[in-house]
């Protein structure tokens, strides 16, 4: 068995070779030229090697070094090796933006990438204590996570090519902009992409499309996978802050909550929100609770790639802070104990989310975009206040009661709008329960973070446009899912201890009401919710573009289409076309066909011209100028026209 003093020689040397060893790949990767020297990382690798070297040669040097190491590890519970594993972390993570840059193509990739594995395994092996209990899960509940996926998954992966009935345009956009990884446009994972968002999520989407092809599923599947782990991670953290039955019903009903069904059926980065809430609020109450290493570790890097995903996922940090803030005050004596474990988790937090912090404190407006797009605290509120006559804080109020009854009364608006709140009647009622049972009964650290996961939520739906709009809610459908089945199990147990001997009915009751409330779910989503959507885009832009793109995929490469649009829809302005049909080249007719000089320019077979209804007056002179064509009108479930396509083979 090698000595201390050999492992922390072996691991500096280790980490300066590699050290120095990517900083040359840097080097011939041309990096010079981008404005960042390497030579920061090769004198940090030629230090710690020469370092390890000493450390092995000198007893004189490794007694100093040692004697400084072992009273921080004694501090957080690790071995004299971990301090140093955690310390090295810190200039691979460092390394990773300065390798990557803040292009679209990684100025180094092979570095970047591997600096930041590397950077992570080190924190999550250097934090993590020996000391700590294990988590271990059980056979039974890996067999109801088995149970529970196999009951998910399909609910959010079959039929996505039609259900939603159309691929949006922001899906098309954001699809267009994840197969740009595939063609090598793009590679920096690092960085923002489409619409101010993170790159990471854009780029497992491209690998979605290189396994199903471009097409609808493609896009849908990684979200329907997402919403899945969601289910199981919910159940999980409901069985470990309450009990088995707590966490089954709230994985149950999340199964079929219809929010998060369609959330789970769209190719947005919205659903990964709903995650990323549940393992960090689930981690950090474990962590808090049973003061586990483990947790706290997960819960840093929960945080940490939350960051990668949804901009509402950043109010996970204000979540965190409160809870500190609040342990501060009121169990002061156990934060102390605590803090060598919440130096770990913010640690992990700062490693994995520094190479894209580092982008945001370069471009700054990238990591307010979001914000700044839909805060009401600008133009909006200008407009509010001169419409309405109110103050502004009267108006911030009223946007707040408005996001509160977003979960049982007010409809929902924007991505999603199936004419209903967040929740159900039946559904509703075990949630109010669920909440009072939460206050009045488990007035801990529970309540706490429960509390303030539902505040959060609540504030960023509110303080921002077209409040209740249902993507900035889709993180409030987990929480709602535990507060039923915290209201549900909890009342069957009140009136189980009112009445022994009918408990078991009282248990059989809870799943028959589970059942209707999943039951009416399903059938509202998949029913009555498609008949809605149906009735409400009979001819929007959407659907016309939906229908337009399911014809123009199947036409050969190099077919040309002629759009005749109007000012409200343009060939481009609904980009899932361009990505459901990439071979085909568009082109937007905005001048009468009659006065255009070069309408004879395009030669390509077949061609294909487009008319939406309030230009089908120009159909006859192109016929005219391209006779012996097919026409095909094509109409909404009403029998209202939504364009017709005027198809030309064969022409000189």
């Amino acid at each position: 068995m090698p000595s201390t003093k050999s492992q922390i020689s072996i691991t500096l040397l280790l980490g300066g070779g590699l050290l120095l060893f990517l900083s040359q790949k840097i080097k011939l990767d041309g990096l010079l030229t981008q404005g960042y020297d390497p030579a920061w990382h090769l004198l940090s690798g030629v230090l710690l090697v020469a370092l390890g070297y000493l450390t092995f040669q000198s007893e004189k040097v490794f007694l100093y070094l040692d004697s400084r190491i072992q009273k921080i590890s004694k501090w957080l519970e690790i071995k004299p090796l971990q301090i140093v594993l955690i310390t090295l972390s810190i200039p691979f993570a460092i390394m990773v933006p300065l390798a990557a840059g803040g292009n679209g193509l990684m100025n180094s990739p092979f570095p970047a990438i591997f600096a930041w594995l590397v950077s992570i395994s080190l924190i999550v092996i250097g934090g993590y204590s020996y000391k700590t209990n294990k988590f271990i899960i059980k056979t039974q509940t890996m067999y109801w996570l088995a149970i529970l996926a196999l009951a998910s998954l399909p609910i959010r992966g079959i039929a996505t090519d039609h259900i939603p009935i159309n691929l949006t345009g922001d899906e098309g956009s954001s699809g267009i902009f994840a197969a740009r990884f595939l063609t090598g446009e793009w590679d920096n994972i690092f960085i923002t992409g489409w619409y101010s968002f993170p790159n990471l999520f854009y780029y497992f989407q491209s690998l979605s499309i290189k396994i199903f092809g471009q097409n609808t599923e493609a896009l849908r599947y990684l979200s329907g996978v997402v919403g899945t782990l969601t289910v199981l991670a919910l159940y999980l953290i409901g069985k470990k802050m309450f009990n088995h039955r707590v966490g089954l019903i709230a994985a149950m009903s999340l199964i079929a909550l219809p929010l998060h069904i369609h959330f789970s059926r769209i190719g947005l980065n919205n659903i990964w929100d709903g995650l990323w809430y549940v393992v960090v609020v689930g981690t950090l109450w474990t962590a808090w609770r049973y003061e586990n290493r483990i947790a706290y570790i997960l819960a840093g890097a929960g945080l940490g790639l939350a960051q990668y995903f949804y901009p509402s996922s950043r109010a996970l940090f204000v979540l965190c802070g409160a809870s500190l803030v609040l342990a501060f005050f009121f169990n002061r004596k156990k934060l102390r104990r605590s803090l060598a474990h919440i130096f770990i988790m913010v640690f992990t937090t700062l490693v994995i989310f520094l190479p894209l912090g580092w982008y945001y404190i370069k471009f700054p407006d990238q990591y307010l975009a979001p914000l700044n797009r839909v805060s009401i605290f600008g133009d909006w509120m200008d407009v509010q206040m001169q419409l309405t006559g109110l103050p502004m804080w009267e108006i911030v109020i009223n946007q707040i009661l408005i996001g509160l009854k977003a979960y049982t009364y007010t409809p929902l608006l924007f991505w999603y709008k199936p004419e209903t709140p967040i929740l159900l009647p039946l559904a509703a009622s075990f949630f109010y329960i669920g909440l009072i049972l939460l206050v009045v009964r488990y007035r801990d650290g529970r309540l706490t973070l429960i509390a303030l996961w539902l505040t959060a939520i609540t504030l960023g739906g509110s303080l921002s446009e077209s409040t209740p709009a249902a993507q900035r809610f889709v993180a409030a459908a987990p929480v709602s899912a535990l507060l039923i089945g915290i209201g549900l199990s909890e009342s069957s147990s009140m009136l189980s201890s009112l009445i022994p001997k009918a408990s078991k009915y009282f248990n059989i009751i809870t799943f028959v009401i589970i059942g209707i409330i999943v039951t009416n779910d399903l059938r509202f989503y998949f029913v009555d919710y498609k008949q809605i959507s149906i009735i409400q885009n009979t001819r929007s832009n959407n659907v016309i573009a939906q229908t337009l793109a399911n014809e123009l995929k199947l036409k050969p490469p190099g077919t040309q289409v002629l759009f005749f649009g109007t000012n409200n829809m343009g060939y481009f302005s609904i980009p899932s076309i361009q990505y459901l049909a990439p071979k085909v080249t568009g082109y937007d007719i905005i001048d009468p066909w009659e006065s255009l000089e070069n309408k004879f320019d395009y030669a390509s077979r077949p061609l294909i011209f487009v008319f939406l209804s309030d230009r089908q007056d120009e159909f006859e002179a192109v016929q005219n100028d391209y006779p012996n064509g097919t026409l095909i009108i094509e109409r909404a479930w009403n029998n209202e026209i939504l364009y017709s396509l005027y198809e030309v083979s064969d022409f000189p």
